[in-house]
């Protein structure tokens, strides 16, 4: 006929049945280990009830959902950087090309095999080198603003608290 520490700090607080009461009463007669340990559990239940309440702070559950939702929140994951593969590619492409045009013959001379003056011929319109001179520098300009200049001052001005 034992009982479960809960049903003792029910009898402590009061708010036991009153079958767990009568039970209690019975070992408390008959039971020497019963009566040790129902007098350590009523010390115990005695110094929680003298032990203060400590008041949590004013911003405790801010505090706590703020750090809960840093330590779940999305790990960024990183794409993978294909730029070499495309600058590869692109030069197979170019030396493929390059071979394609330049063949060798049996005397040994490299001889060009397609006239393409008339389809560079485009470049040498002044104009069209000035649109594209202000386009590239255009896009060096962006791309510094993005990977150099954007970041050093994000990281230069953040507010420490």
């Amino acid at each position: 006929m034992e009982m479960k520490d809960e049903d003792i700090f029910d009898i402590l607080d009061g708010v036991a049945s009153e079958e767990v009461r009568l039970r209690h009463e019975q070992l408390l007669a008959q039971d020497e280990d019963y009566k040790i340990l129902f007098k350590e559990l009523l010390q115990t239940h005695e110094l929680l009830l003298e032990t203060p309440l400590e008041k949590p702070a004013f911003n405790f559950t801010d505090n706590l959902i703020d750090k809960w939702e840093a330590v779940n929140a999305p790990v960024p994951v990183k794409k993978p950087n294909y730029l070499p593969f495309y600058f590869l590619g692109g030069m197979a492409i170019f030396i493929v090309l390059a071979f394609s045009l330049v063949s060798v013959k049996e005397t040994g001379k490299l001889v060009m095999m397609p006239n393409l003056s008339s389809a560079f011929s485009i470049f040498e319109s002044k104009a069209l080198l000035n649109v594209l001179l202000i386009s590239n520098s255009l896009l060096l300009l962006s791309y510094l603003d993005k990977r150099i200049l954007k970041p050093y001052f994000q990281h230069r001005f953040v507010v420490k608290h």
